[in-house]
């Protein structure tokens, strides 16, 4: 299991989104999908995330390179 450098700093945007600061969550959930692409070898190794609204949020931005699974299609996949 990799834990990504910087992660506690990261957001899938939403919080940012849901007050209406929709350019702060889109540079948020980029510098996210940007930490992801590093940390899975650009897209090599398979991304968990445990919180499905913030897998949603996440998919809006994904770079195609990502496999990004929330936990139910995790399990079933894996």
């Amino acid at each position: 299991m990799i834990y990504p450098e910087g992660l506690e700093a990261q957001c899938c945007g939403m919080p940012f989104k849901s007050k209406g600061m929709f350019r702060q969550a889109e540079s948020k959930a980029n510098e996210t999908v940007q930490m992801l692409l590093e940390a899975s070898n650009n897209g090599e190794i398979p991304v968990y995330c445990d919180t499905s609204p913030c897998t949603m949020q996440l998919k809006d931005h994904l770079d195609p390179r990502i496999k990004l699974f929330e936990p139910v299609d995790f399990i079933h996949t894996f």
